[in-house]
């Protein structure tokens, strides 16, 4: 069983035995939302910004930031690829389209 967000046990069973396997980093949009304002003063100059559900096509479903392109071009299905966002003191998952012929 697959969990995303890291816990401290297994929300199943109880087990705190994890392993941390490695994912593709490659999934689809299963559900967004453009935000237009500023939920926070530091965000107001990445607004309009896209919050999104990707579902990783290992089956672990996060909650991340679609970049790389206009917020109205994300649609439900869209095929994403993770990048990592370095600027600050933590590295956070974002995601951008897929382009070419990438599966």
């Amino acid at each position: 069983m697959l969990i995303h967000y890291p816990k401290l046990c297994c929300p199943r069973d109880g087990t705190t035995a994890f392993e941390w396997p490695l994912m593709d980093g490659r999934g689809s949009v299963h559900s967004y939302a453009v935000c237009r304002r500023a939920f926070h003063p530091a965000f107001k100059e990445e607004t309009p910004y896209v919050v999104a559900i990707i579902e990783l096509d290992e089956g672990v479903r996060m909650i991340s930031n679609v970049i790389g392109t206009h917020p109205e071009a994300v649609e439900i299905g869209m095929r994403v690829t993770l990048e990592w966002d370095d600027a600050g003191e933590i590295p956070l998952p974002k995601f951008r389209p897929l382009t070419g012929d990438a599966p």
